[in-house]
């Protein structure tokens, strides 16, 4: 397995994120295993949508998600969660640092394990009630590993052995999904539909039901993130050729999407991003 590390250190914080990248015969069920572990200097972060879902293990402190609906309000972590596939961005409370390991999978790899992608969508729920009491001995595994490779490891076993029980995706789903990302989202639903000679209102049911967001909706999360990556890949980022670049008609579309997926203005993410590659998220304070 591929691994990337990425530490900030200085200024009051030090911690590690590392990436382990599936082997080819994963790779249309799972985006990245990852581990972050150590203290930041900010104690919020946005965690945007990515167009993935996400299982999370906590192996350290306590973690508070802010409530989208109730400001002010927060939820404590304590153990295992599974983040479904969001349209708006998530916050995170990291008051005494963080280690936490996960998996980030595709809406197809959610689908194939039975994770159940359109009752997940836009919620974060305990893992327990998603893959039954069993979170407990995985937790106690993870800790117990010796490494990050070895965590991602115990990971992939549990991926694959829920991947072998579950029902893959129709080839029409599969195919409009390919159709969506090759346009950056561009392809008209109407369109799609007619190619698979169902009606606009059959497509939007079946593509709900086994990705989690409608076509439309989890077009424009795939427009923003690539203009997520784009931003990470470039030194100096512009953001006029971010927005071409990601399929976007104009600066003005750019910005609103910008700003219903992250919560923040463009200017605003490039100040509180991390430098380098895209990791997902931006701090707050």
């Amino acid at each position: 397995m591929q691994l990337i590390r990425h530490r900030e250190t200085g200024g009051g914080q030090d911690w590690t994120l590392t990436l382990g990248f599936p082997e080819p015969r994963f790779a249309p069920y799972v985006n990245q295993y990852w581990e972050v572990k150590g203290v930041f200097a900010h104690t919020r972060e946005h965690i945007l949508p990515m167009g993935d879902l996400a299982l999370m293990i906590n192996l350290g402190p306590d973690q508070l998600l802010e409530d989208r609906r109730q400001p002010g309000e927060v939820e404590t972590f304590r153990e295992a969660w599974i983040s479904g596939l969001q349209h708006q961005h998530l916050t995170l409370a990291s008051p005494q640092g963080s280690w936490l390991a996960g998996v980030r999978l595709t809406p197809e790899g959610a689908y194939r394990m039975r994770l159940g992608p359109a009752e997940l969508a836009d919620q974060v729920l305990d893992l327990d009630g998603v893959l039954g009491p069993t979170t407990g001995s995985l937790t106690d595994q993870l800790r117990s590993a010796p490494g990050p490779e070895a965590r991602f490891g115990i990971l992939q076993g549990v991926v694959e052995a829920r991947i072998a029980a579950g029902q893959a995706w129709g080839s029409e789903i599969r195919w409009a999904m390919r159709q969506l990302a090759a346009s950056q989202g561009g392809a008209p639903v109407s369109w799609m539909a007619a190619e698979l000679g169902w009606t606009r209102q059959r497509f939007h049911a079946a593509f709900v039901d086994a990705v989690g967001l409608a076509p439309k909706l989890y077009a424009r999360v795939l427009r923003f993130h690539e203009a997520i990556r784009t931003i990470g890949t470039a030194p100096k980022p512009d953001l006029a050729e971010v927005a071409y670049a990601a399929g976007y008609y104009d600066q003005a579309h750019f910005n609103r999407d910008f700003r219903a997926f992250s919560g923040l203005t463009p200017g605003e993410y490039l100040r509180t991003r991390f430098d380098g590659p895209d990791l997902g998220f931006a701090r707050i304070e």
